[in-house]
């Protein structure tokens, strides 16, 4: 039993890392996670009133032909008339990133001098990416470094991702250089956190997203450079953030939606503070793998006791319902368990997976189950066999189990361990009963039922030892039965190994075997102990 229940556990492992292994590979722990986070954490969104502005530049056609000139002269027009306002933003971010092209670079340099001027800081995006769409530390090769360098108050990324209806960016992004590496951290990090509380904050960052419209209220569009704001941004109260951008040229990442609003929610949630509901997933292998077995293990453990609890409660003819009603039970325990243990780690602003813990939880429910069936069908034949341990006492005086295979076994078992032992005779001159499976079961019976009576029926039990014998299950069990008999008193055991590979140190070190191998007249050693252990027992009834 315990070796069945070693080899159970050992499945259970293997099954449960196949499943991490495939599941992960095929992105369904990822999805489910995913799907849950969205369910349960982004039901709310910030509400973002009106402490973040965004002015919506047209993008001319001739921009798009690496003509930057009017779209940047724009641009600059949105920032000088930005900082006109009696009361100018305190923060702008630029949603475009500044290439090294000097056309129109001026016009945006003059606008970023006039906002400062007027004390407010100015932020531009940068784009991390080579031409192959690789992240790279290298990306200043390719932007206007003069103005990013000297005009700026700084730059960030807005490198986004997106996976299973959840958007997320990286709070710092840490990219491989030609000397070494470089941290970018996120444009809304950037312009909303303040330097020294930025690192408290959480690696990855989920923006929780609510319907555009929300934002059409503070909204404002530019047509070009010659044109004014419209509808003009209020004289009084200096809003929080201002974001100028291209709603309809900065629409191309994965949600199809414009680029300045994804910031902006960004923006919502970061300002939001403690409300916030941007949470890090508690993605750390070990942190995964500690929840899937806390999840397991309580799941199994709840089974146990439970089962124990209510077998002793309940008659033997109903215990095979037992494992159906209990497996289910200790499933859900121990989602609930898991449920507790994410409500006291979000209190830490992170989220832990559920995945991939709750289906080691159904696989330990059901390896319970099968567990506690498999008991029942042993206990049940043991109180059979207790039942009828009477009228069965002497029914045989020796019992061989060994491997049928190779054949060549089986023909040595019966020529050199069951001949000898069938020569033996009792005082009154009757022969030795021996059980042989090859003899000793009728067409017809339950053979598995008959090994189990006649182990509880025989006074010496002979194991032959070879290569294959702890490898057939039968082997196993017969052995296994024999060897609690023979701890309570019942039989005793008389192994021969024509081998000791393959057997394990537990059996090599309870009981002392017979080496075939050493002592050539082994089945004369065999015969005289049989013979003694049958005397002691006539000897008894006798008394």
């Amino acid at each position: 039993m315990r070796a069945r229940s070693l080899v159970r556990a050992v499945s259970f492992v293997v099954l449960a890392l196949v499943l991490a292994v495939a599941g992960g590979t095929l992105g369904v722990w990822q999805m489910a996670d995913h799907l849950a986070f969205r369910a349960l954490y982004l039901k709310e969104t910030p509400s973002p009133g009106s402490s973040i502005r965004l002015v919506d530049v047209d993008y001319p056609e001739d921009a798009r032909r690496d003509q930057p000139r009017r779209y940047r002269e724009a641009v600059g027009s949105a920032l000088t008339q930005l900082a006109a306002l009696p009361a100018p933003p305190r923060t702008v971010l630029i949603d475009i990133w500044i290439s090294n092209n000097p056309a129109g670079a001026e016009a945006i340099a003059s606008g970023i001098a006039a906002l400062r001027a007027r004390g407010a800081r100015v932020y531009a995006a940068v784009d991390p990416q080579d031409r192959h769409g690789r992240l790279t530390g290298d990306f200043m090769k390719s932007h206007h470094e003069a103005i990013y360098s000297s005009a700026l108050d700084g730059y960030g990324h807005t490198h986004l991702d997106y996976a299973f209806g959840v958007l997320k960016y990286e709070r710092e992004l840490t990219l491989p250089t030609e000397a070494g590496e470089v941290r970018v951290m996120a444009l809304p990090v950037r312009a909303a956190v303040e330097p020294e509380r930025a690192g408290s904050l959480p690696q990855s960052l989920v923006i929780p997203l609510g319907p555009d419209a929300v934002f059409k209220p503070f909204t404002h569009r530019l047509a070009d450079a010659a044109a004014k704001i419209e509808p003009a941004l209020p004289a009084d109260g200096a809003p929080a953030y201002a974001i100028v951008g291209s709603f309809a040229e900065d629409s191309d990442n994965i949600l199809k939606r414009p680029g300045p609003l994804l910031l902006a929610w960004a923006l919502s949630d970061l300002s939001a503070g403690r409300a916030s509901v941007a949470r890090e997933p508690l993605n750390d292998p070990l942190a995964l793998a500690g929840l899937a077995a806390l999840a397991a293990l309580v799941c199994w453990g709840t089974f146990q006791l439970a089962f124990r609890a209510t077998r002793m409660r309940v008659a033997p003819a109903r215990w095979n319902a037992l494992p159906r009603l209990l497996a289910p039970g200790a499933f859900v325990f121990s989602a609930l368990v898991l449920l507790g243990a994410g409500s006291i780690v979000l209190l830490a602003g992170r989220v832990i997976p559920v995945a991939f813990p709750i289906a080691c939880a159904a696989l330990a429910a059901a390896f319970a189950w099968l567990g506690a069936r498999d008991w029942i069908a042993n206990e049940q034949v043991r109180r059979d066999l207790s039942g009828r341990a009477e009228q069965r006492v002497a029914q045989y005086d020796v019992f061989v189990s060994y491997a049928h295979d190779p054949p060549e076994n089986k023909a040595w078992v019966k020529s050199e361990v069951v001949a000898p032992l069938a020569a033996l005779k009792h005082a009154d001159g009757t022969p030795y009963r021996i059980f042989f499976d090859e003899t000793s079961i009728e067409a017809g019976r339950q053979w598995k039922r008959e090994i189990e009576l006649a182990l509880l029926g025989t006074r010496s039990f002979v194991p032959v030892y070879s290569e294959r014998y702890f490898e057939r299950p039968y082997c196993r069990e017969e052995i296994e039965i024999a060897d609690q008999l023979r701890i309570e008193g019942r039989l005793r055991m008389f192994p021969v190994a024509r081998t000791a590979d393959g057997v394990p140190e537990l059996y090599l070190r309870k009981v002392q075997y017979i080496d075939v191998r050493a002592n050539p007249r082994f089945a004369e050693a065999l015969v005289a102990q049989v013979a003694e252990t049958a005397s002691a027992s006539l000897s008894l009834r006798g008394l």
